[in-house]
């Protein structure tokens, strides 16, 4: 009889099935260059956002909850709604164009994505900052 009882429980145990562990995830980019750095944000082609960061600034927030941390989403309905950047050193063609929908040859290096887990975030007090640096600067592409 008390066998009975505890299959029955044991099968419910085992067919639950748990919700992932969601963390909390604040992203922001940071110019720890001596230049001006300008940023236009797309999404879909649109432009969502530009700004301009003077040295030690930091912008382009976003937050949004996952298992995992993957730098800036880009699901308009998590909270990132872009799918590229554009980075302009003082405003002229000198920077950076990085998305998540396709390869460019004006990316970072590898360690540099934006859209994932990369060596470029750092994480200070509750917040993931991707460190635009001198080195960036200098190595920076001429853009079309």
């Amino acid at each position: 009889m008390r066998l009975k009882c505890v299959f029955p429980l044991v099968i419910f145990i085992m067919s639950c099935t748990s919700e992932p562990e969601l963390q909390r995830y604040q992203v922001s980019i940071f110019n720890g260059t001596t230049e001006l750095l300008f940023i236009e944000a797309y999404y879909q082609g649109m432009l969502k956002e530009e700004l301009n960061l003077e040295t030690n600034d930091s912008g382009l927030d976003c937050s949004y909850s996952n298992e995992f941390f993957t730098g800036y989403k880009s699901n308009i309905n998590i909270g990132c709604p872009i799918d590229s950047v554009v980075f302009k050193f003082n405003n002229n063609n000198i920077g950076y164009v990085t998305s998540v929908n396709s390869e460019s040859p004006y990316d970072f290096n590898e360690s540099g994505v934006l859209f994932g887990a990369s060596e470029k975030f750092q994480k200070i007090s509750d917040k993931y900052l991707f460190r635009v640096t001198q080195q960036d600067f200098e190595n920076a592409f001429e853009l079309p």
